[in-house]
């Protein structure tokens, strides 16, 4: 009798073992399923945030950095005619010129670039150059891209996965961009078309 106890504690004490193990996979999928969905939404409201501004000012803001980086700084704080910000409660970041400051990434842009497939995207310099809207060579239409610095890889991958069903960082509406000598990941989410 003694033994059979033992025995069906041992049967209880590995089916439990096994159902922690389930739960657990389920509960960090439902975390990280979570935070891409957070991020998605933050990409979305610093768009908005853009959007608002340019129905505002009437213009589309200059580029101010890689020939691709727009000065959203302004849509928290501008003197133009017709501003009526600040358009994101995200404050400007303090070394980053271009740049917003956001509570779990490092920094918030937005840039505008062709869509075309990023196949250079490991270094800044020749990317840069083959992205840019005026002389770019990647081919495409000029799309704006808000763009997360420092997301760490398995959020990166599962926010490509649940936006283009794939990871693909070339290609899609979810970009990543690691340049060689920075550690940080840059992704990229594509906004809207930009307005002639």
């Amino acid at each position: 009798k003694g033994a059979m106890f033992g025995l069906d504690a041992r049967i209880a004490l590995a089916i439990f073992g096994a159902l922690s193990v389930i739960s657990g996979a389920a509960l960090y999928s439902a975390i990280q399923d979570a935070k891409v969905t957070a991020m998605i939404s933050d990409m979305n409201e610093v768009g908005k945030a853009y959007d608002a501004y340019y129905l505002d000012v009437g213009s589309e803001l200059a580029i101010v950095d890689s020939g691709v980086y727009i000065d959203i700084q302004k849509i928290v704080d501008d003197n133009s005619s017709n501003w009526k910000g600040p358009y994101s409660s995200l404050p400007k970041h303090s070394s980053i010129s271009y740049g917003l400051d956001h509570p779990l990434y490092q920094a918030v842009y937005i840039g505008e670039m062709l869509n075309g497939s990023w196949t250079d995207n490991g270094a800044i310099a020749t990317w840069a150059t083959t992205t840019r809207c005026d002389t770019g060579t990647v081919g495409g239409s000029c799309d704006f891209w808000v763009v997360f610095q420092d997301v760490p890889m398995s959020i990166y991958e599962a926010l490509d996965k649940k936006v283009d069903g794939s990871v693909d960082g070339q290609n899609g509406n979810v970009r990543l961009v690691s340049w060689s000598g920075i550690a940080s990941h840059h992704v990229y989410l594509k906004y809207r078309p930009k307005q002639n």
